[in-house]
């Protein structure tokens, strides 16, 4: 889940989109830790993908090129999020985007 900076300026709202691709937050105070698994599951998912399904296609530099786009998309995600105005009755608020994963919406019945 995406949480939008609290500060001003361009520079340290583009700088907290880039850095929360590898954060994340822990703790009943949310402070934030450094995630492995945003980190390595990029790469996993991409080297599982080259070598189970094109293994004569593919090889290990595909898949660590792989990764690192959809990293680079993890990025742009969060860009977009952080400076694209998610208010109450946005398109972003309706993509069901500000919930965690797994959360029913309020709206929504069982």
């Amino acid at each position: 889940m995406y949480y939008r900076c609290e500060c001003t300026g361009l520079s340290r709202r583009l700088g907290h989109a880039v850095i929360s691709t590898l954060i994340a937050r822990r703790g009943d105070d949310g402070h934030r830790v450094f995630s492995f698994p945003a980190l390595i599951g990029p790469y996993a998912a991409s080297m599982t993908a080259v070598y189970a399904w094109y293994p004569s296609r593919y090889n290990g530099k595909d898949a660590l090129r792989m990764g690192n786009y959809t990293m680079l998309g993890y990025v742009v995600a969060n860009v977009g999020l952080e400076f694209i105005y998610s208010g109450p009755h946005s398109l972003l608020t309706r993509m069901h985007l500000n919930q965690s994963h797994g959360e029913l919406s309020s709206k929504t019945n069982p």
